[in-house]
């Protein structure tokens, strides 16, 4: 843990060393990197999500194929009732 600080430390002083557009370009680096991680934690979290969405409507028609009760789904999937609705329509069609 130590070790990270010093070269965080070392990084400071290191940009403290920097000319006025150094600094900018190194800020503008820094900007750039943070708002294309946020942008790539976002979509990882929205992938998973929608992997257990789907999840979900899979187990959801299975249980729908077996005969079990709305309720029943909600709770082993967490998907509302007009989404298992939607399923079993989709089932009859």
């Amino acid at each position: 843990m130590q070790e990270g600080i010093f070269k965080r430390l070392l990084e400071v002083v290191e940009v403290a060393q920097y000319n006025a557009d150094e600094q900018f370009v190194y800020q503008e680096s820094l900007k750039d990197y943070w708002d294309l991680k946020s942008s790539m934690d976002t979509y990882f979290m929205e992938g998973k999500e929608e992997g257990r969405e789907e999840q979900a409507i899979k187990s959801a028609l299975i249980a729908i194929k077996k005969g079990l009760e709305n309720e029943f789904i909600e709770e082993m999937t967490g998907l509302s009732e007009g989404k298992i609705n939607e399923l079993r329509n989709k089932q009859t069609d």
